[in-house]
């Protein structure tokens, strides 16, 4: 496996050597490392990346595999055919079998279509195959952001995905389901299951769902339709006992009395992706199901404006991650994206935000359409709510303000140096030698060592007096003085290993005191902002518990591909590659 320069953090100058780590740190290391690589798709395929990552060595086979087979993905007939090959030449309750947690299916090459003259996966035989399976996902290339609104223009058959046969291969092979993801593309205007959902979710095999994912709502239901599949889903919802996480993507709420507005209470995560969805009503919504929302991602809505802000406090009290982008994605394969926002002022007139004192990450990207004020009103309630955010530890903001550039650079300064001054922290984190453990281990190993020293001198002591006393008078007074010696030779040693000890206990709790009273140094803010943002943060707490603290206010616009200095050539590769065969 090779790594790009780029591609390796170094955080620490220690190493660990990594084939020593037991089973499951390496478990969650790959788990951590595929997740990461989701983002980067299809640049970099976490499929790829945990193959490699098991040839390096002897013990990473195990769990890079057991990641790799947990998060299975079928792209294409081809892929299918081969797993289900191999599954099949295995015994039954193998390592493979039993890792297979979660399939996600590109369902129309492999269970809509033909292919090569061979007829489409069988997905009950598929399942015999997977009985610790607890997820589910059929997926589209169509579920892209980029390629909705092709597919919601085209009318190409979509194949009905969806068969009653599911079910009840699910019940047979006695598969409890923790995560589906219902997508519209497929079964489209069709009552199963459609118009069946909350018969589906009282069956036993969907009784214990903690993850629902709903993709293409009212993207393809006619008007007729369209209330029946509404309340279906609602219902649907409602009856799953253990649902905890939801997630909307590409979407379509056309009213108050819409899904939004009959979400279960006892929703933990709630994520809205590039979904047609008003600032009332979502502000209806964080009203209605917020309390014990610990999670909310609202990504490319180019309708939702920040008027829910007014209300988070009360309406998500135990809120602790909200992620919000407002970058939009263009129908073209195009780097930069001409569809901005469908509001004309992100922070309406009159709303000020308010902040859950439980939140510990804050990420607000691409915000736009907005002036001086509002977003200085925007700025400042982070500052109103510094007492109040204790738990915050890492703050992101992403914006351009609708100023002239000059108007920009100083409202730039000015308020990244007020938030660096109020919420970041710049005390070094203390050394692990430093803590109460390894200050009484080493006291003991000392003290032990000290005792194990003295005992062996002792014993040597004994064995050289009792061989002495058999010798003349002479002999013996010489003895006595040279045990006399040795014993205090002894105390004396014993004496400096003891003082040793407690100086060195003395100078790491020293370090400690020093590093619990340490104060953080002067804030470096070009253009001679320090005094400003000190006079101007006096009256405001200094939170100082963020390890990040990220303010970029400047005039880029979004854009889906970002592209840098080093993606460009100052001059033309030379020789003949073209040419050569």
């Amino acid at each position: 496996m090779v790594l790009d320069a780029d591609d390796v953090v170094i955080d620490s100058p220690i190493f660990p050597s990594l084939d020593g780590l037991p089973y499951h740190c390496l478990l969650n290391t790959f788990e951590f490392a595929a997740i990461s690589l989701e983002n980067d798709r299809p640049r970099k395929s976490p499929e790829e990346w945990l193959q490699q990552a098991s040839l390096v060595c002897k013990r990473f086979t195990r769990p890079a595999r057991a990641v790799m087979f947990g998060t299975m993905r079928l792209g294409d007939h081809y892929q299918a055919r081969r797993l289900i090959s191999y599954l099949k030449s295995l015994a039954p309750g193998s390592k493979p079998r039993v890792w297979i947690r979660y399939l996600t299916i590109e369902a129309l090459p492999v269970l809509a279509r033909k292919s090569h003259g061979d007829d489409p996966i069988d997905l009950i035989e598929l399942l015999k195959l997977v009985p610790m399976l607890r997820g589910l996902h059929f997926q589209v290339i169509d579920d892209m952001p980029i390629r909705r609104s092709l597919a919601r223009g085209s009318g190409a058959r979509s194949g009905d995905v969806y068969q009653p046969s599911l079910i009840s291969g699910l019940k047979e092979q006695r598969i409890y389901l923790h995560s589906v993801k219902w997508n519209y593309y497929f079964n489209r205007n069709n009552p199963f299951p459609w118009g069946q959902l909350a018969d589906i979710h009282k069956e036993p095999v969907f009784g214990r769902l903690r993850h629902v994912e709903v993709v293409w709502f009212n993207g393809f239901a006619s008007s007729k339709n369209r209330d029946i599949f509404t309340q279906s889903l609602v219902d649907a919802l409602n009856s799953s006992p253990s649902l905890r996480s939801l997630t909307f993507n590409g979407c379509q709420f056309h009213s108050s009395l819409d899904v939004l507005g009959a979400l279960p209470r006892n929703l933990q995560s709630l994520t809205i992706m590039d979904s047609a969805v008003s600032p009332v009503l979502l502000d209806q919504c964080l009203a209605m199901c917020g309390g014990n929302l610990r999670s909310l991602t609202l990504k490319h809505n180019r309708t939702a404006n920040l008027l829910f802000l007014g209300a988070l406090e009360i309406n998500c009290p135990k809120l602790e991650s909200l992620q919000y982008d407002l970058s939009s994605i263009s129908d073209q394969d195009s780097a930069v994206s001409s569809a901005g926002p469908a509001f004309s002022k992100l922070l309406p007139h009159g709303i000020t935000p308010t902040w859950p004192s439980s939140l510990q990450r804050v990420e607000l990207l691409y915000l736009r359409r907005w002036g001086l004020e509002p977003a200085e009103t925007f700025f400042n309630s982070f500052l109103q709510h510094s007492h109040k955010l204790p738990h915050l530890r890492a703050l992101i903001i992403k914006t351009t303000v609708d100023l002239d550039w000059k108007a920009r650079v100083e409202f730039r300064d000015k308020w990244t140096a007020r938030l660096l001054k109020v919420f970041k922290r710049y005390s070094p984190n203390p050394e692990p030698i430093c803590s109460n453990t390894e200050i009484t281990s080493s006291s003991r190993r000392t003290t032990k060592a000290s005792s194990t020293t003295l005992e062996r001198k002792r014993s040597l002591v004994n064995t050289r007096s009792t061989s002495n006393r058999s010798s003349s008078h002479r002999a013996a007074e010489a003895s006595v003085s040279s045990r006399t010696r040795k014993r205090s030779r002894i105390t004396t040693e014993n004496h400096i290993d003891s003082r040793r000890s407690s100086d060195r206990i003395t100078r790491l709790r020293k370090e400690q005191e020093t590093l619990l009273n340490y104060s953080p140094p002067s804030i470096d803010i070009r253009n001679g902002n320090e005094n400003d943002a000190t006079e101007d943060t006096e009256k405001y707490a200094i939170q100082g518990m963020c390890d990040v603290v990220d303010i970029r206010i400047e005039n880029l616009h979004p854009a889906q591909v970002q592209y840098v200095e080093n993606d460009f050539l100052d001059s033309e590769p030379s020789g003949d590659e073209d040419y050569l065969d």
